[in-house]
């Protein structure tokens, strides 16, 4: 387990550190990949990467190692994720005590990633191969790449994890109280998991001491539906001893609100939400940052709206 400062960026903060191990990154190209290992220098022919984005949560580099001339594939990514691929037929010997030290680390509010990894055979690298090379003109090419990726990145072995400090820049903290301090509501939507979210919060005031926090992070619609009846119950003692309230959500019970054909579900949530000083949402995809963003702006516009912003409403609508 290494962590570093997040200021130099997290691919330059986990090489270095590597480097301070024994594992030395000397050069690279499209082609090779040279690295010294405890004083010996080793080099990778590099066959092909799949990249990082947030939809996938994780990335991936298919190498050959000259050392035993097998081609392997290194993974790394969101804990859930990667903790999904892993292969069960095999012991996986770091997994407990590498999940111990991801929620450690998370309560830190450390940027944590999983690292595994598989062997690929000839046959299996030829096939990749030439499906990649087939979808060159095609015109959904990455969607497609995207498929191979999900087909390839499975019964993988774990490695261990790393942690990043992802520090935050200077007076973030009073800047956040004040903006609260003036009755502006200020959400933080996330990648992150919940623990180390909750610690982001918290340390930049964004969840500040004495608040209630309400936290879901449930995945079937009857326990979603009963947590936002208790938390608004809570809700109103809280509004009537002038308490602060804070809300943390997962991006799996933010799907399911979202898009939920119970309006009660929908409405409820909307209710919490918007009379919450913070709202933190967590482990959420792009997509999700902007359903939320388009859900919340347009619920506080109709809030507000006069009669003509009501008939330009209804002209976009209609358009």
């Amino acid at each position: 387990m290494c962590i570093r400062d997040r200021y130099m960026g997290d691919e330059v903060s986990l090489v270095k550190t590597a480097k301070d191990i024994g594992f030395k990154f000397l050069n690279g190209n499209s082609q090779e990949i040279q690295v010294e290992i405890n004083g010996k220098v080793v080099t990778f022919e590099l066959l092909y990467m799949f990249e990082f984005d947030s939809d996938r949560k994780r990335m991936s580099i298919i190498l050959r190692d000259y050392r035993d001339n097998r081609i392997k594939m290194f993974v790394k990514g969101a804990d859930n994720i990667i903790k999904s691929r892993l292969c069960q037929k095999v012991e996986q010997h770091y997994v407990r005590n590498t999940e111990y030290y991801i929620d450690d680390f998370s309560k830190l509010g450390l940027r944590t990633l999983m690292v595994a990894m598989k062997v690929i055979s000839e046959e299996q690298w030829k096939s990749l191969h030439e499906q990649i090379k087939e979808l060159s003109q095609d015109s959904s090419r990455d969607e497609k790449i995207n498929w191979l990726a999900d087909k390839i990145e499975q019964n993988l072995y774990l490695l261990g994890a790393t942690a990043v400090e992802d520090k935050l820049q200077d007076e973030v903290p009073q800047v956040i109280h004040d903006l609260l301090l003036a009755n502006i509501k200020v959400w933080m939507l996330t990648g992150d998991k919940l623990e180390t979210a909750e610690n982001i919060a918290r340390s930049c005031s964004l969840i500040q001491p004495n608040t209630h926090v309400f936290k879901c992070s449930y995945t079937v619609s009857s326990e979603i539906k009963q947590f936002l009846e208790e938390a608004l119950s809570i809700l109103k003692v809280c509004v009537k001893e002038n308490k602060k309230k804070a809300l943390l959500v997962e991006g799996i019970s933010l799907g399911h609100i979202l898009h939920t054909e119970d309006s009660e579900i929908y409405d409820q949530f909307l209710e919490l939400t918007l009379n919450c000083e913070s709202v933190v949402c967590c482990r959420v995809t792009p997509k999700q940052k902007a359903d939320v963003v388009r859900t919340v702006s347009y619920t506080h516009l109709r809030a507000h709206e006069t009669p003509e912003h009501l008939v330009c409403r209804l002209l976009l609508e209609k358009k």
